[in-house]
């Protein structure tokens, strides 16, 4: 019966497969994709970065699937199908299948290719080529009026170039900032012209003066003026503030009182502001709920950064963020300023919620093997936040596995062929570095150190019993939002036979490579690993990227 089913419905399906279109609207036309997007002169005009970003934002612009655009369906859409079958049905089956499966068809109308070839040359300008043209033609199908695919031409032309770029109508301390800092210029005489390029640099201004006392500036107070008329093929650039800009825009303010208002995992945050005890360390006042400061000051001035007295710095004030967090003890940390009236002082309030002190996790695993061999395995990892009150990590992990065979052809009692394995590791993680020569104040970036032992055995049924144990110390350094470098300068590992069998033991001795590897011995190491993750930032595309160097032995 269900091979029928399928049967008349294979039948039904190539029956109307040719009727895709019957319900087309009069003077419509069903759109069947994109037969080609021809990027004109792209290795002369367009080989350089800013000419890649153009061609990837344009075959974003103009592309747009038509009905059952995969690869496997282009000949024929299902839900194309489905809509045409069942477009007269008001009831029962056949409109079910209407609303759950018919898609309705892509018309070249709601396509728009002469709108889209419009947008696409407005992204070609957006790039410097102003010259540039999209073109889009329709191409109708010859043996269905009915259906139309479309050609898209792309014509770079020769891009704009900046011939001038110039900072005007600064007051003489904003303009001697942005001279001494050009080398990070976004922009430069004889670049390609480039929209986005010129926001960066706009953004970059706006920061630059933030991190240098201006604590009210924003980058909408700058704009740009472009000559392309001047000279042919350049740009004369010209970037200055806008007119009637506010008056604090151009006052520098230094930071004035600094309080941290740290709150328990339970505190509620409307009770904590009515009350709380107050201690003040070098000009940085710390509230807190208790009978004292859950976290020593030392750790927390190390990385509040800010400091009463000194220019305002937005950068200071991420990095501080950023480093508070990364103490690992904080459930969220918040900076709010408040500039005094009639003064060029911010005050500074932190506030900080302790997170909950343990953290406990539970692994559970299975694993079957080629050898007949199954069994169950664990990881119980237990974590103490803040122990010794300074963000440090206390973590204990237990792990263990157990494997038996399950071939009832081996013969013998089964405890003698069963495999197991066990370890503890514990690791204290201090949320900056302990290295000799580093200084705290040398490192301004978020950095860790982890100091850890571990022990594992391990028995493998019939062979051997082995026991490795060993330390190591690692830091790792936060050098940018994606960038983390990973350091151990020192890893030893002891390994110790405990017990061999006589198989084992002639394998070992018709093979000196096994013999060795299998010897008391230690084994010194060091490791250096860089890591590149976009998972944090808003690219559409996230990259990940490790490399890791090892030496050993």
């Amino acid at each position: 019966m269900i091979k029928k089913i399928l049967t008349y419905t294979l039948l039904a399906v190539l029956l109307t497969a040719c009727s895709t279109t019957r319900h087309i609207p009069e003077g419509e036309q069903l759109y069947t994709g994109i037969k080609s997007m021809d990027f004109i002169d792209e290795g002369k005009y367009a080989d350089s970065e800013t000419g890649q970003l153009a061609v990837e934002e344009i075959t974003y612009a103009l592309d747009y699937p038509p009905n059952g655009s995969l690869a496997s369906l282009k000949m024929f859409s299902v839900g194309l199908w489905f809509y045409n079958t069942f477009y007269n049905s008001e009831k029962g089956i056949g409109k079910w299948l209407f609303d759950k499966f018919g898609a309705t068809p892509v018309l070249i109308s709601k396509v728009n290719p002469e709108l889209r070839a419009e947008v696409a040359t407005d992204i070609l300008k957006y790039y410097g080529y102003f010259n540039g043209k999209v073109e889009a033609e329709v191409l109708t199908n010859k043996k269905n009026p009915k259906k139309a695919n479309v050609v898209y031409r792309i014509h770079f032309n020769e891009p704009y170039r900046y011939d001038s770029v110039n900072y005007t109508r600064f007051p003489e301390a904003v303009d001697s900032i942005i001279t001494d800092n050009q080398r990070g210029a976004f922009i430069k005489q004889g670049m390609q012209f480039n929209a986005a390029a010129m926001e960066e640099e706009r953004n970059r201004i706006s920061t630059l003066l933030r991190n240098n006392g201006y604590y009210n500036f924003q980058p909408g107070y700058l704009n740009y003026l472009a000559d392309t008329i001047n000279t042919p093929g350049k740009v004369n650039l010209r970037m200055q503030a806008v007119k009637n800009i506010p008056e604090k825009s151009y006052n520098t303010y230094s930071i004035g009182r600094i309080s941290m208002r740290v709150m328990n995992s339970d505190s509620n945050t409307g009770a904590a502001m009515l009350k709380g005890d107050t201690m003040s360390r070098r000009n940085i006042d710390y509230i807190y709920y208790g009978k004292k400061l859950p976290v020593r000051v030392g750790a927390l001035m190390r990385n509040i950064q800010l400091r009463k007295g000194e220019l305002y710095s937005q950068e200071k004030q991420q990095n501080a963020t950023l480093m508070l967090n990364q103490m690992n003890i904080f459930s969220n940390v918040n900076f709010s300023m408040r500039p005094r009236k009639d003064c060029d002082t911010l005050d500074v309030n932190i506030t900080a919620q302790l997170d909950k002190p343990y953290d406990f996790t539970f692994e559970l695993n299975a694993t079957t093997k080629s050898n007949s061999q199954i069994g169950p395995g664990s990881k119980i990892t237990l974590a103490r936040k803040n122990v010794f009150r300074g963000g440090e990590t206390l973590k204990l992990s237990l792990t263990g596995s157990y494997e038996w065979q399950t071939d009832r052809n081996v013969k013998g009692r089964a405890a003698v062929i069963n495999s197991w394995e066990m370890g503890a590791d514990v690791s204290l993680t201090f949320p900056r570095l302990f290295f000799p020569g580093i200084h705290r104040r040398h490192l301004r970036v978020p950095a860790t150190t982890s100091l850890r032992v571990y022990t594992d055995q391990m028995n493998r049924s019939g062979f051997f019993r082995i026991i490795h144990a060993g330390g190591d110390a690692t830091y790792k350094i936060f050098s940018s939002n994606t960038s983390t470098h990973t350091v151990t300068p020192f890893r030893l590992t002891y390994d110790m036979l405990l017990k061999t069998t006589a198989k084992f033991d002639s394998i070992a001795a018709s093979n000196r490579a096994i013999e060795n590897s299998f010897r008391d011995q230690f084994i010194p190491a060091m490791q250096y690993t860089y890591t590149y993750d976009e998972s944090k930032t808003r690219h559409s595309n996230k990259t990940w990227f490790e490399a890791s160097v090892t030496s050993a032995g």
